[in-house]
């Protein structure tokens, strides 16, 4: 995952890498964050806890599934500095 963050990065350098929010997900967030400053938008977050997981780890933003009647995702701008172009809610 690191290497196709960093390939990613290449393109422009307003580029937020997305990463699942697994165990390899995380190591390679912070591989990315903390070498090379590339934020990280973290998906597949279910519950609170898994969000809150994300955001100590140092997520930029964290796409947060909320299932009901009606599915909705909500993107989470962690730092407010950053700027998220996106069609999601974000709060």
């Amino acid at each position: 995952m690191v290497k196709e963050g960093l390939k990613l990065a290449k393109i422009a350098s307003n580029i937020v890498v997305k990463l699942p929010l697994t165990h390899e997900g995380l190591i390679s967030f912070k591989k990315l964050w903390t070498e090379h400053k590339i934020p990280a938008n973290i998906t597949l977050c279910f519950s609170p806890r898994q969000t809150l997981l994300a955001a100590k780890a140092g997520a930029c933003f964290v796409l947060y599934m909320v299932y009901g009647i009606f599915p909705v995702t909500i993107t989470l701008n962690l730092r407010r500095d950053s700027v998220l172009a996106a069609h999601n809610i974000i709060i």
